[in-house]
């Protein structure tokens, strides 16, 4: 079943090229008569006011590039993968009716999954499961549940190593809350590769990324650029517009955001209000931080990079090395436009 017509995906790893890229396929396009509007797939970008540390798009290239999927909910709001799915399967197919071409960027791998594939309708939390689960495996040890798991269900223990105490637990949170009839394997189909999914539109998807080198500088830069545009500062505004709820909002967990909060309080930063001493603690922030956060961020690098292999791809850009202008001369993305 189609949850979409057509769609340019570009994805790839935090500082990797791929916004810009997407800007300029769009120009591209736009220049060759074609309509095209952007969709965001970013975790965080939703959130309005979570900005400077999310590497948000301008307001001006918001405007241009008819963005949507940006400045949608309040920091203190949560938002799920696949709510967030619903959202862009909706954009697309308004976007496909006004005859324009949708193109969506962003780093997310469960958002991207859930846009592409769906998620399975899975079973909620259950809390008198888990209890029972964990005291289970204080007695007997997690590999002893994970034999429970290959009885219950092998496809999905399989892919789990014994001591995985955190899937196995949902995994047989799931089975045990399977109504009648339904079996493991029809839940559970999501956990084959991606490559190996259907797609629920018609989409073509560009992975970009370069040198570790070249992607360690930018992520260094990108981190001062932050600063510099009033990340810490934001920080504080967001926490003194909310309240003590942004400590536990979902827009806080944002690579850097939990790091540059804890320095906040820690520092009684909240206190303050001369912007030269703001401006100080700003500085003092920044050089305590910002190789822990660059730190944080090539982690998560890695992690991003370990998710976008293992989707299927119809082509695979070095940012340094390949202009968008000759995506039009590519012809499996002219095809893919045309069609």
């Amino acid at each position: 079943m189609k949850l979409f017509e057509k769609a340019v995906f570009v994805i790839g790893p935090t500082a990797s090229g791929k916004t810009a890229l997407a800007h300029a396929i769009a120009d591209s396009l736009v220049a060759q008569g074609k309509g095209c509007e952007l969709v965001n797939i970013d975790a965080f970008q939703f959130y309005r006011g979570v900005s400077a540390g999310t590497a948000k798009p301008s307001p001006a290239e918001i405007a241009h590039y008819k963005y949507h999927g940006i400045d949608i909910l309040n920091p203190e709001a949560s938002m799920d993968a696949a709510r967030y799915a619903e959202f862009v399967w909706g954009a697309c197919k308004e976007i496909y009716a006004r005859g324009n071409l949708p193109v969506c960027v962003g780093g997310s791998g469960l958002y991207l999954r859930a846009v592409l594939h769906g998620l399975d309708p899975l079973p909620s939390r259950n809390d008198e499961l888990r209890q029972m689960f964990r005291a289970s495996a204080e007695a007997w040890g997690w590999p002893e549940l994970h034999r429970w798991l290959e009885l219950l269900a092998p496809e999905r223990a399989a892919q789990l190593h014994p001591n995985d105490k955190t899937r196995i637990e949902r995994a047989l949170e799931i089975v045990f809350q399977l109504p009648e009839g339904v079996t493991p394997k029809d839940v559970f189909t999501k956990l084959k590769p991606l490559s190996q999914q259907s797609s629920v539109g018609d989409v073509f998807l560009i992975q970009v990324d370069c040198a570790d080198a070249i992607l360690k500088q930018r992520i260094s830069q990108r981190i001062a650029g932050m600063f510099s545009s009033g990340w810490f500062e934001e920080i504080i505004g967001l926490r003194n517009n909310i309240g003590d709820v942004f400590a536990q909002s979902q827009a806080l967990k944002a690579i850097g955001y939990p790091e540059i909060w804890e320095w906040i309080v820690a520092n009684d930063c909240l206190t303050v209000s001369n912007a030269i001493d703001l401006s100080r603690l700003r500085a003092r922030c920044e050089s305590e931080l910002a190789e822990r956060i660059a730190t944080l961020t090539w982690q998560y690098v890695r992690r991003q990079r370990t998710w976008n292999a293992k989707e299927r791809l119809d082509w695979a850009v070095d940012s340094t090395r390949l202009f968008s202008e000759q995506f039009l001369f590519i012809d499996r993305f002219v095809d893919f436009i045309n069609k």
